[in-house]
């Protein structure tokens, strides 16, 4: 699947907080996580042919929040304000800026905070990630 493929109602609302779930990851230490979910917030439009995409990874940002004020599930404004939103240099009246929460993120992602499969949260039980494992997860969210 690619952000092609990807129905436009699984897009959040404009600088909501969405949740792609993409099943089992396995971790590059072989060890796999089931019932994986990636944390997403969309702002702007996708335009009709999806090829105003422009993604912003969680490691240049602290959470899945870019722009926008404080609010429910996160306290703080968001991390790029005055670079993405409507006419600044990430427009968002001609981009459709994504942003996600990394894996191991406690910001909706699938994290140490989730439940594993026990129903327990996974506290330090959750498995070692690597940035590649949290690449994979993107890739799997949004390609």
């Amino acid at each position: 699947m690619t952000i092609f493929d990807i129905p436009t109602h699984t897009l959040p609302a404009e600088g909501e907080v969405g949740v792609i779930d993409i099943g089992s990851l396995k971790l590059e230490s072989g060890e796999v996580i089931d019932d994986v979910s990636i944390a997403v917030q969309r702002w702007g439009e996708l335009s009709p042919a999806r090829d105003n995409v422009v993604v912003v990874l969680h490691a240049l940002t602290g959470d899945s929040h870019i722009t926008g004020p404080a609010g429910p599930g996160h306290p703080t404004p968001g991390w790029w304000d005055g670079i993405a939103g409507p006419g600044a240099p990430i427009d968002t009246d001609r981009w459709c800026a994504v942003a996600t929460n990394v894996l191991g993120g406690c910001r909706g992602s699938t994290g140490p905070s989730s439940l594993a499969g026990d129903g327990k949260p996974w506290g330090s039980r959750f498995p070692s990630i690597t940035v590649r494992d949290q690449v994979e997860a993107d890739v799997a969210a949004l390609a």
